[in-house]
């Protein structure tokens, strides 16, 4: 049993549905470590206090109006009065929030903890800084320099200075590069938990991958265009058909992706010639692990990541990863085996993997204790309950 080790009371906000689990672990073995501390999703309106949902009529009233009935303006009423009204109503109740991920719909809260000097701080996302213009940069400047503490990877923190230039009260905002120090792996036990039979028994019927002995293929993690599908598959409908004729590929597309996008993709994966699935709808976490374990090759070539814990997850499963040269992870520097690939040699080296591929499979077998530092919650809490003292 861990001492309390801090009396503010911290309030955690999130933005998306997809990350209601993640945030439950994340919370609950903080509050096991003594920290008091709710969280609150900012566009599901979902309320812990400790560990415990709280307004539950509010969640549902939200998903009756915007999603069940379909009333227009619906969702945007709710978000202003969430602003207004809900979010107002809560920060009284705390000392610090913390906001997780910080976009334009952030802003207005952000905006009234200024107003209210109310403590808060950032963690950034890929997204938030590494796809977006030097204009917005600075735009948002100015809740930089009002928030308390600032977390961000090395490659984000070199975008913000080349914006900003050199600010030394900025810089100690930062807590540290935290490359390494990313949250743990939910799924661990449940990845580690499945067998030869569970995944054998899966090809078919979730990959739609009618033959045991094809090599799947995993094309990115989401359905954003940043993740290259369509140059991707530019450059593998050039292969010959000996090489073809031993792949299945798999797109994960159940979040991010643009409309008309997903048919784009499937129009171009059907002219290739190669037999592929689309996968857009809602995954459980069983079945993306289950895809984890599935993968032989996983092609990550997204324009920025800020080592998501998709990558994290194939590595540890000891897939043979191509992973784009301009993309910089910390596991490189605890002797990960994966492949820099650009978009000149992406076709050759794809062609030696798969003629190789039992080759390649053994270089990725030390994989899994290699990132066991980056997939355990350990470093990750203690970073955390050292933020919040």
């Amino acid at each position: 049993m861990y001492m309390q080790i801090t009396e503010r009371k911290i309030l955690r906000l999130y933005m998306h549905d997809i990350h209601h689990e993640i945030n439950e672990t994340i919370c609950s073995k903080l509050i096991n470590r003594g920290v008091k501390i709710d969280s609150l999703c900012v566009s599901t309106y979902r309320y812990l206090k400790g560990t415990k949902i709280h307004w539950p009529w509010l969640i549902y009233l939200a998903n009756f109006l915007i999603n069940k009935l379909k009333i227009p303006k619906a969702e945007g009423f709710f978000y202003r009065y969430f602003h207004e009204n809900i979010f107002k109503m809560l920060i009284d109740k705390y000392d610090v929030i913390d906001f997780h991920t910080f976009t334009t719909f952030q802003i207005p809260l952000a905006d009234y903890c200024i107003k209210n000097q109310k403590e808060y701080m950032i963690a950034f996302s890929g997204s938030d800084i590494l796809r977006v213009s030097d204009d917005y940069l600075k735009k948002i400047k100015k809740y930089l320099d009002y928030c308390k503490k600032i977390r961000m990877t090395s490659q984000m923190k070199e975008k913000i200075f080349s914006v900003y230039g050199e600010n030394s009260e900025l810089e100690a905002k930062i807590t540290g590069s935290v490359d390494g120090i990313r949250g743990g792996n939910k799924d661990l036990d449940l990845l580690d938990s499945l067998t030869i039979e569970d995944i054998n028994k899966n090809k078919k019927n979730f990959c739609d991958c009618n033959h045991i002995d094809k090599i799947i293929v995993t094309i990115g993690y989401n359905g954003v265009k940043q993740q290259n599908h369509e140059r991707i598959i530019s450059i593998l409908s050039k292969l010959p058909d000996e090489i073809k004729n031993k792949i299945h590929l798999v797109f994960p597309m159940t979040y991010g992706t643009p409309s008309g996008y997903l048919n784009l993709v499937r129009n171009l994966a059907t002219a290739s010639g190669m037999s592929y699935v689309i996968l857009n709808k809602f995954l459980p976490n069983r079945n993306i692990c289950i895809l984890r374990k599935l993968t032989d090759v996983f092609i990550m070539l997204q324009d920025t990541d800020a080592f998501s814990a998709s990558v994290k997850s194939h590595v540890y499963c000891q897939n043979i990863c191509l992973i784009g040269e301009w993309l910089k992870y910390p596991m490189e520097t605890a002797g990960v085996y994966y492949m820099k690939v650009n978009w000149e040699n992406l076709f050759d080296l794809f062609i030696e993997v798969i003629q190789h591929i039992d080759d390649y499979k053994d270089k990725c077998i030390s994989n899994k204790e290699k990132m066991l530092p980056f997939v355990t919650w350990n470093k990750y809490i203690d970073f955390m309950c050292d933020l919040y003292k």
